[in-house]
């Protein structure tokens, strides 16, 4: 990773340092799966499921996906995704229908997580 490119994540807010220690100080061990982020599995069930109004999925799907941002330091992402998921906590285990109001607020902050998310994504497209 050249130091253009840590100066990038941490110019972003990213913890670089934190997450360079969670790969034991291995940057390209680090780099491979960051470059790997825009593409994550997760991230794409979030919206379908909360189209379906389908909570527990949007929930497991932003809850791994939280994980990985915080495991990679993207720290905006990780905070916006945990604020999201206590939103939707108190449903995650139930089926039936969800307090209207609480579900728009779950949809604001994930419109919110998609911003932050995106630019992480162009960061990361533009590290080398």
């Amino acid at each position: 990773m050249t130091e253009e490119s840590k100066i990038s994540m941490i110019n972003a807010g990213y913890d670089f340092s934190g997450a360079l220690a969670r790969f034991v100080g291995n940057e390209d061990l680090y780099l491979m799966f960051l470059k790997k982020y825009p593409d994550d599995a997760n991230w794409v069930k979030i919206k379908p499921a909360l189209d379906a109004r389908d909570v527990k999925e949007a929930f497991a799907a932003a809850h791994a996906f939280k994980g990985i941002a915080g495991n990679l330091g993207l720290t905006d992402v990780f905070e916006d995704s945990k604020e999201f998921l206590e939103v939707l906590r108190p449903f995650s285990k139930e089926d039936g229908a969800v307090d209207e109001t609480i579900f728009n607020k779950a949809l604001e902050l994930y419109d919110i997580m998609v911003v932050k998310h995106e630019k992480a994504c162009e960061i990361i497209k533009g590290l080398e």
